[in-house]
């Protein structure tokens, strides 16, 4: 690929969508990097990267795939997992990226993120643990069904959750 690596010089279209993200700009992008850098959680910080680097789409190609290495790159070096997208939550992903994208409101994109892309303590997602059919349904649902306020782990500290309200 020759323009592998190289910043995009020309206008893309995103799939979804008729939002068109501007022409990356390396001074623009390194002080947004630069402030999202000062974010203390590591996993928000992560997040923050990934969702940035995405609406970006700073190459013609593999920008999702490549924001989602710089996430993953900060997650491992602080010890807090990796991001996944589940196979299964893949579409609702792509629309919350897409409503992040137009209009510019990461607040449902990370919880969406928190809940089910980023691991707790106890290696499982906050969605895997709040299904009714979950091994921990029983500690995190009320009796009505519904995930208890803020529940933490079971037998662990979890850097990772955060709840955006």
């Amino acid at each position: 690929m020759e323009n592998a690596g190289n910043l995009r010089s020309g206008n893309v279209k995103i799939g979804g969508t008729q939002w068109k993200p501007s022409l990356p700009n390396q001074e623009k992008f390194q002080s947004a990097l630069d402030n999202i850098k000062q974010i203390e959680n590591p996993t928000e910080r992560a997040i923050e990267i990934m969702a940035y680097t995405m609406k970006s789409q700073l190459f013609w190609d593999g920008n999702k795939r490549s924001a989602m290495l710089l996430a993953n790159h900060e997650m491992i070096k602080n010890g807090v997992g990796v991001i996944t997208i589940p196979i299964d939550r893949k579409e609702k992903f792509g629309e919350e990226l897409i409503k992040y994208y137009e209009i510019d409101d990461i607040k449902d994109l990370k919880q969406f993120i928190y809940d089910y892309c980023v691991p707790t303590g106890s290696g499982f997602f906050w969605g895997q643990l709040t299904k009714r059919n979950s091994p921990f349904s029983h500690i995190l649902l009320g009796s009505g069904g519904s995930p208890q306020k803020n529940p933490e782990p079971v037998g662990t500290q979890n850097q990772n959750k955060r709840k955006y309200e």
